[in-house]
């Protein structure tokens, strides 16, 4: 048998003679090819050149497309024979495309004829011209105008500024300025600070905006000139808002400290729109005068602007922004306090504890406004447990409303307080989860385990009240509070959830608490043990929503002795949980205690489930699971074959296997064609790739043909990096 680089020499002779033949789909297939099997030693390349003259509009195409991608400068002579001669519109505009990506100087006058000869009318004549919804002439030229802001050529500056001077071109107005904007040149410059102090709004919105590419990270000349800046500035105070806003962004992007004050001022601005922008774009700029200036906004008539204040003081994260801040913790306007809650909690300075609190615990606000408050808490508490004194009350504890908001009536609500929790006491995580997990909050308790390998004895544990729970249920027993029901242990019984009523079908807190219960478990980095058998018990005695949170968790977490749990879930009958139990399978590589079970899903009457038991074993790589793959190649369900195809390993070879591997490329409409081709080169089968050159010199197969391309081109691609 020929050596693998002498089979990528015959591929590229036979991708060669192909070219010659009179089918265009072929030589478009090859055209593509060439691209992927490209030799680097420049003849493919040649050939791609030649195409620019091939007798089919679409080869010629596919031919200027692929130069372009492959950035071939020696390209650049004949498409610039193509952009001023060939017949076909879209040619050209994909002409345009490519000169632009190569970036040769060389195109920069050509293209500059082009753009003042309008793109070309006599396109409109040409043999597109019926098919395209537009005339062909008009993209070119737009792609030109592009073409040229890329190249970035000062050549190019005259040609633009008479197409902006000519108001029948109204469609590339916008164009245009941005293209000036990219030209390294001072007339450009000039051109659109000319502008930016013309009668007509448009234009100077237009100029503004365009000026605004000056100052980005990828603009050639970063720093504006203190010309541009003084400009700028004065445009500030122009009438229209949008030419304001444009030039404050303009601005913002440069490193001159002299824009700062121009900027802030605007913050009085009398339009909203403005004053809101501003704020953002001083958001970013940061500063001692920004701040303060931010500290006066939040007085501002405007409530949006306010909100906007907020929301950029907490992006910024000052501790000096705090204590203005907290006085709109008593705001009544919930959209206002939930930015300024998310601010604080962003800012991350202590203090606001109580206040936040209240309002978590106060049932009648906006439950949005109420997640925000135990997401700060969550955040202000993370460092150490915080408790103050509040003035018209008994102590109130922060960690004991985190708590009691656990069993709130909405989800949102509950499922946030519980992630506050985990957040402020990271070392206690598991237990706070695990005890929440089993419907028994509890912030200690004693425990004793003995595990062993051939068996696992836990005992019964007693539950010990913590401090804040019994100022909760302070009054109550089992018979009246929930919570106190929970509290109390009841003899060698398991737990079991808190059944909350259900609200038009709706799950019920608890267990939506227990659900983020198991999802934050299957999330710490280092859940241990303990986390694993809670899970574990919690498997049994939980709804299908929660056995399927608790299988994936402990995928996530991927602690052998969990597999009987995750074995059992892909036995089971919901289809969510045998899924689930499939995506944990992954967490366990190498294991075959499930082969069976993952082989029997193979028969699944889902596909989906086939897919992913499919999916499963190629991540395990169980050999004896493995084994069952190839048979999947003959499933009725397309997405399985396409899975089992990317599953077999490469050490898996038999003519048998081949040959079905070769069929499918021809089957489900030649759609597997490239994990077909990309299967036998990873089994090292270049027997195939001989049937499939055979096949491709067959006349009587033409029909095939484009297959056979596509596949060759698959198997033969050169990887990035190697050289011939």
């Amino acid at each position: 048998m020929e050596s693998v680089e002498l089979n990528h020499e015959r591929i590229l002779q036979t991708f060669y003679e192909v070219l010659g033949r009179d089918n265009s789909l072929s030589r478009c297939c090859v055209v593509k090819a060439l691209e992927r099997v490209d030799d680097r030693a420049g003849e493919s390349r040649e050939r791609l050149i030649e195409l620019l003259m091939d007798p089919d509009p679409d080869v010629r195409t596919d031919a200027v497309v692929t130069l372009g991608r492959m950035r071939v400068p020696e390209a650049t002579e004949a498409l610039l024979y193509s952009l001023e001669n060939d017949p076909d519109g879209e040619v050209r505009v994909e002409t345009v495309k490519a000169l632009s990506g190569i970036g040769s100087r060389t195109a920069v006058e050509p293209l500059i004829r082009c753009l003042q000869a309008d793109g070309y009318p006599e396109l409109e004549d040409g043999d597109m011209a019926d098919e395209m919804p537009y005339a062909a002439c008009w993209e070119v030229h737009g792609q030109t105008l592009d073409a040229l802001g890329k190249l970035g050529d000062a050549r190019a500056t005259d040609s633009v500024i008479a197409l902006l001077e000519n108001d029948e071109y109204a469609d590339l107005q916008e164009r245009g300025f941005r293209v000036l904007a990219e030209i390294s040149d001072d007339r450009a410059r000039e051109f659109l600070l000319t502008r930016l102090e013309s009668d007509a709004p448009l234009a100077r919105r237009r100029a503004a905006r365009a000026l605004t590419t000056l100052s980005r990270p990828e603009a050639k000349n970063q720093d504006l000139s203190s010309e541009i800046v003084n400009r700028l500035t004065t445009a500030l105070m122009d009438s229209d808002p949008g030419v304001r806003i444009n030039a404050a962004r303009a601005l913002a992007g440069s490193s001159n400290p002299l824009v700062v004050v121009p900027l802030t001022m605007l913050l009085a601005d009398p339009e909203a729109e403005v004053r809101r922008e501003v704020a953002s774009v001083l958001g970013m700029m940061r500063g001692r005068g920004i701040i303060d200036r931010l500290h006066g906004m939040l007085d501002d008539s405007d409530p949006q602007v306010r909100r906007e204040a907020a929301q950029v003081l907490g992006e910024i994260g000052d501790p000096a922004s705090s204590p203005y801040l907290t006085p709109f913790l008593d705001s009544e306007d919930e959209d206002l306090l939930h930015d300024v809650i998310g601010a604080i909690g962003d800012i991350g300075v202590t203090g606001s504890e109580a206040k936040l609190a209240e309002i978590l615990a106060n049932e009648e606000a906006h439950f949005t406004v109420r997640v925000q408050a135990a997401n700060a808490l969550g955040s202000l508490l993370r460092t150490g447990n915080s408790q103050e004194q509040d003035e018209d009350g008994p102590p109130l504890d922060p960690n004991a409303i985190l708590t009691q908001a656990v069993f709130d009536a909405s989800d949102a609500v509950c499922q946030a307080a519980l992630k506050a929790l985990v957040d402020i006491d990271g070392e206690n995580a598991v237990a706070t989860l695990s005890n929440f997990l089993r419907g028994r909050p509890s912030a200690t308790e004693t425990s004793s385990h003995t595990d062993s390998a051939s068996n696992r004895d836990v005992d019964s544990v007693e539950q010990e009240i913590p401090r804040e729970f019994e100022r909760l249920i302070a009054g109550h027993d089992a018979t009246t509070s929930t919570l106190a029901a929970m509290m109390t242990p009841a003899a060698e019984e398991a737990p079991t959830p808190v059944e909350s009523p259900q609200d038009d079908g709706q799950v019920a807190p608890s267990n939506a608490v227990r659900i983020l219960a198991a999802r934050l478990l299957g999330g710490l980095p280092a859940p241990g043990a303990r986390a694993v058998r809670d899970l574990m018990d919690a498997y049994g005695q939980a709804d299908e929503g929660l056995r399927r949170e608790i299988i994936i968790a402990l995928g996530r977490i991927g602690d052998h002795e969990s597999l009987p749990v995750v074995v059992q879930g892909l036995a089971a009958g919901e289809h969510e949980i045998r899924s689930a139990a499939l995506d944990a399978m992954e967490g366990f590589p190498g294991v075959s205690a499930a082969d069976e079970h993952l082989v029997n899903l193979l028969a699944d009457e889902d596909p989906y489930i086939r897919e992913r038991a499919v999916q499963a074993i190629g991540v395990i790589k169980s050999p004896t699971a493995l084994g069952a793959l190839p048979r999947m190649l003959n499933d009725s369900d397309r997405a399985v074959c396409r899975a089992a195809l990317r599953a077999l390993p490469g050490d898996t070879k038999s003519e048998e296997l081949s040959a079905r591997i070769f069929d499918l490329m021809f089957e489900y409409s030649a759609e597997l064609v490239v994990d077909a081709a990309t299967a036998l080169r990873r089994m090292d089968d270049w027997g195939s790739a001989s049937r499939l050159v055979a096949l491709l010199d067959d006349p009587q197969q033409e029909e095939f043909h484009w297959i056979c391309i596509d596949a060759l081109a698959e198997m033969f691609a050169r990887e990035p990096g190697t050289e011939s």
